[in-house]
C-alpha cells in the first residue's frame, strides 16, 4: 500500500492531464477532476476547438493563409516571409471565465519573435486594439509570461510570471481563469513532462463586467528563421459557474493499518476537513476505532488522510461513516457509509488449491486453476504467484490489487472466454484471465507461493495425477473434466481428496463451489461411520461416492478399509497401510478391482485402524450403492 503525507497545509500545484484525444481534462488527482484556483466553480464551455477537423478553418478570421493544420492535428505558423500574423474568433464570454489553449515555440521568445495571445479583444481589426492578452517574449533573457490590459492600443501591464520562464524554447498548456470578485490567475504547465501546472501569478484587478461578444485569438510577430515555429491546440473557453454542488465521497481505502484515505469529487475546506466528528470508523464486529486527527494531503487537495487512534485489525472489514464535510463553497457532504477491508497476506493454509483442469477439451487449449481462502481474512494476493514444481516454467504472479474475501474462490485462466463458453458458470462465478502456463496433462504439479521481503513461502501445493480421477473414466474420458478438491480439511495430496467434476455442471466449476465436496468430517469425536447409507456413482454431483468418515483422539493411526459385497468376497482395498490424519475420509467410487462399476447391490466397509501404542479400532458399516433405472 503507498500511504500519502497527512499535512495540514499542501502546495499550490494543479495536475494537468492532456489527454491524447484531445479532450480537455482540466485538472486530475487521481480519479478526481479538480481545479485548486477554481474550487467554488463549475463550468460551461462556450468555445473548444482542438483542430482535429482536416484543415477546417472556417470559424477563424485573419491571416488564416499563414497558418496550416500539421499531421499532429494542430495549428501551425506557415507564412512564407518573416513578419505578423493574426487570427481570431468570435466568442461570448461571462463575466466569469476560464481560457486554456496548449501554446508551443520552439525558440527562445524575444521582441522580434513573440506571441500576443489575446483573451478578450474588442474587434477582430488587428490595428484596433482593446482587450486583455497575454504576451510570450520581451528582451533580455529573462523572460516571463506578461498580463497586459490594452485600451485602444495603449498597454498597461496588470502581471507577470516567474522570471526565466520562457527563456528558451517551450511547450506549455496555459490556464488562465478571471473569477466575478475580479481575481486572475494563470496556472502553466510543461506539456509531456511536468506532471503539473504550477500557479504563476495570482491577482485582483477591477474590471468592468466582461459580459458580451469578444474575439479570441493571438498575434505572432517572427523573423524569417521562425515562420513555422508556432504551435496551437486544444483552445477552450469556459464560463464559471458558482458551485452550489456538496461534494461526495469517491472512494475509501487503507493507507497502512492505521491511516484511511478518503477521496473526495472537489477541493475540500480545510477547517471541516480537520473536525474528527464527521467521521465514524468501525469494524464489522462493532468496534469503533476512535481517530487521532484529520488533513488534507499535501498531495492531492481532494483527499482527506485520517491517522487512526490505534490500528484496524488486519484481514477484517469494517465501515466508514462520512458526513458533514463541506468544499470551498460550503456545501456539506451528505451522510455516506462506504466498506472498509484492511488485507493482510496470506499464511500458509489460507489460501488452497481446489480446482484444476490439466487436461483440455479437443481443440481447446485454455486450462485454469481454483484456490479458495479458507481463512477468516481478507488476503491481499499482491504478492502470490502460481508455479510449477520442479519445473521451468516461469512463476506467474496475481494481479496486485486482488483480494480475497474468507471463503471465496477465485479460478484463473489465460482464457475466460473459452472457460465460460465450456462450462456455462454462473454469473457470480469469479474468474481472472492471467497467463498462466498450460499444465502438464496425465501429472503434473500446481503451486501457489507468496513471495515477500526476498522470501518464498509455499502456501499450497498439489501434486495431480489421472488417477485422482474417478476410476469409472478412461484416459480419454478424463479430457475436458476437472479435478476438484473434496474437503479443505483433508491434506492437498490425500488422493482421497480429489474426484472428478460432477457431468450435471459440465464437469467442471470454475470460480465458484465445487460440484463434488465434503464440508468436513460429520463423525463425532473417537467414532468412524457413513455419511450416507448409500450412493450413486453416476456423475451427477449427488452422493456419487461412498464416504467413510472418521474422528480420531489421537495422530499416528494407520488405516486398512476394505470394500465386500454382501456374500463377504473381497470387492477393492481402498486404504492400505495408510497414515491416517485425526479426522478425515476414505472414499470409494463404486468401482471392482478391474475399474469396471460395481453392480448394484449391498456392499460392506471393512476397517481396521491399528496405533503403535497398542490402540485398535475396528469394525463394519453397510452401505446401498444404488443406480437410476
Amino acid at each position: 500500500m503507498i500511504s500519502l503525507p497527512c499535512e495540514q497545509m499542501y502546495e499550490s500545484k494543479i495536475n494537468i492531464t492532456a489527454s491524447i484525444n484531445k479532450e480537455f481534462q482540466v485538472i486530475k488527482y487521481g480519479l478526481t477532476l479538480v481545479l485548486v484556483c477554481l474550487m467554488n466553480l463549475g463550468l460551461k464551455a462556450q468555445l473548444n476547438v482542438d483542430f482535429d477537423n482536416n484543415g477546417d478553418l472556417s470559424i477563424w478570421t485573419g491571416d488564416i493563409s499563414n497558418f496550416i493544420i500539421n499531421e499532429e492535428s494542430r495549428l501551425q505558423l506557415a507564412a512564407a516571409e518573416a513578419g505578423s500574423s493574426s487570427i481570431f474568433t468570435p466568442i461570448t464570454a461571462a463575466d466569469s471565465v476560464l481560457w486554456s489553449m496548449d501554446i508551443e515555440m520552439d525558440f527562445a521568445p524575444s521582441t522580434s519573435n513573440l506571441l500576443d495571445y489575446w483573451l478578450l479583444k474588442d474587434t477582430a481589426d488587428p490595428n484596433q486594439q482593446t482587450g486583455f492578452l497575454l504576451r510570450f517574449g520581451e528582451s533580455g533573457s529573462d523572460d516571463a509570461v506578461q498580463f497586459f490590459e490594452v485600451d485602444n492600443g495603449t498597454e498597461m501591464r496588470i502581471s507577470s510570471g516567474p522570471m526565466g520562464q520562457i527563456a528558451n524554447g517551450f511547450s506549455f498548456r496555459i490556464l488562465m481563469s478571471k473569477s466575478l470578485e475580479d481575481e486572475w490567475i494563470l496556472s502553466t504547465q510543461e506539456l509531456g513532462t511536468d506532471p503539473v501546472a504550477i500557479e504563476s501569478f495570482r491577482v485582483f484587478y477591477d474590471t468592468e463586467d466582461l459580459t458580451g461578444d469578444h474575439y479570441l485569438g493571438w498575434t505572432c510577430q517572427y523573423t524569417s528563421t521562425r515562420t513555422d515555429k508556432f504551435f496551437f491546440d486544444n483552445i477552450i473557453v469556459e464560463d464559471l459557474l458558482p458551485d452550489i454542488e456538496p461534494p461526495v465521497v469517491i472512494s475509501a481505502a487503507f493507507a497502512t493499518a492505521d491511516k484511511i484515505n478518503v477521496q473526495f469529487s472537489e477541493v475540500l475546506n480545510e477547517s471541516s476537513v480537520e473536525e474528527v466528528s464527521n467521521y465514524n470508523v468501525n469494524t464489522t464486529e462493532g468496534q469503533q476505532i476512535n481517530i487521532a486527527s484529520a488533513s488534507v494531503s499535501t498531495e492531492d487537495p481532494t483527499t482527506v488522510c485520517l491517522q487512526l487512534s490505534s490500528e484496524f485489525p488486519i484481514g477484517q472489514q469494517g465501515e466508514i461513516i462520512i458526513t458533514g464535510v463541506q468544499d470551498e463553497a460550503g456545501n456539506s457532504s451528505v451522510l455516506t457509509t462506504l466498506p472498509l477491508l484492511l488485507a493482510s497476506a496470506p499464511a500458509p493454509g489460507n489460501i488452497l488449491i481446489n480446482e484444476i483442469l490439466y487436461d483440455p477439451l479437443p481443440g481447446n487449449d485454455a486450462d485454469y486453476v481454483e484456490i479458495i481462502n479458507v481463512s477468516d481474512r481478507i488476503l491481499s494476493l499482491d504478492e502470490v504467484f502460481f508455479a510449477r514444481a520442479n519445473s521451468t516454467a516461469v512463476d506467474v504472479q496475481i494481479m496486485p490489487g486482488t483480494m480475497m474475501t474468507p471463503g471465496q474462490i477465485i479460478a484463473f485462466t489465460d482464457d475466460r472466454t473459452q472457460i465460460i463458453d465450456n462450462y456455462f458458470p454462473p454469473d457470480t462465478a469469479n474468474i481472472i484471465e492471467l497467463n498462466i502456463t498450460n499444465y502438464v496433462n496425465d501429472e503434473g504439479n500446481v503451486s501457489v507461493l507468496l513471495k515477500s521481503n526476498n522470501e518464498v513461502i509455499t502456501l499450497d501445493s498439489f501434486d495431480y495425477t489421472d488417477d485422482f480421477h474417478s476410476p469409472l473414466l478412461t484416459n480419454a474420458d478424463i479430457e475436458g473434466i476437472s479435478l476438484e478438491r473434496l474437503s479443505t480439511i483433508s491434506d492437498t495430496n490425500d488422493p482421497n481428496n480429489w474426484f472428478s467434476a460432477a457431468a450435471s455442471v459440465n464437469y467442471g466449476t470454475p470460480g465458484y463451489t465445487n460440484s463434488q465436496r465434503i464440508s468436513s468430517s460429520g463423525a463425532a469425536a473417537g467414532t468412524v461411520e457413513l455419511e450416507s447409507q448409500r450412493f450413486s456413482p453416476d456423475s451427477d454431483g449427488f452422493e456419487d461416492f461412498a464416504i467413510l468418515q472418521y474422528n480420531l483422539e489421537k495422530t499416528g493411526f494407520i488405516g486398512n478399509v476394505a470394500i465386500h459385497d454382501d456374500h463377504g468376497r473381497l470387492v477393492l482395498p481402498v486404504a492400505e497401510n495408510a497414515l491416517l490424519s485425526t479426522e478425515g475420509n476414505i472414499l470409494w467410487e463404486g468401482n471392482l478391482e478391474d475399474g469396471t462399476p460395481a453392480p448394484i447391490g449391498m456392499y460392506i466397509f471393512v476397517y481396521d485402524f491399528f496405533h503403535p501404542d497398542g490402540d485398535v479400532i475396528n469394525g463394519k458399516e453397510v452401505i446401498a450403492l444404488v443406480r437410476r433405472l
